[in-house]
């Protein structure tokens, strides 16, 4: 009866099937199974109404450059040293002012400053006007 019992636990159940599982998805000649889920590669354009066709263009040049940037700084940044670095050097390429934690701050209203702690840690802020 033991055995039985045992017989019973190791039997797979019918609801997962390990060849559900475990199946290779099927690309014959760039056809699709029919249970595989089809992934448009067109690209997605979303515009609001009162956008001219040349807004629409300076904003797809202007992400490009958000993306360009971006992958600049990812490829810079191997390490949070690196991104604290990075991050320094653009904050101050951008026109923000490095303060030292030890000093008096003279901080001016519409002011943009940012400081650094241990290397790895930022902290960039901008004064209201």
């Amino acid at each position: 009866m033991a055995a039985t019992a045992r017989l019973q636990l190791l039997h797979t159940p019918s609801i997962i099937r390990p060849s559900v599982l475990f199946s290779r998805p099927c690309f014959s000649s760039g056809l699709h199974c029919s249970r595989l889920r089809k992934i448009s590669t067109s690209p997605v354009l979303c515009s609001n109404s009162d956008q001219t066709p040349q807004a629409a263009s300076s904003a797809g040049a202007s992400s490009k450059s958000i993306v360009g940037d971006l992958l600049d700084y990812l490829n810079e940044s191997w390490t949070h040293f690196h991104a604290t670095a990075e991050a320094k050097r653009q904050l101050i390429a951008a026109g923000f002012h490095l303060l030292n934690e030890n000093d008096e701050w003279d901080l001016k209203p519409g002011g943009r400053y940012f400081f650094t702690r241990n290397m790895s840690c930022l902290v960039a802020f901008a004064v209201g006007e």
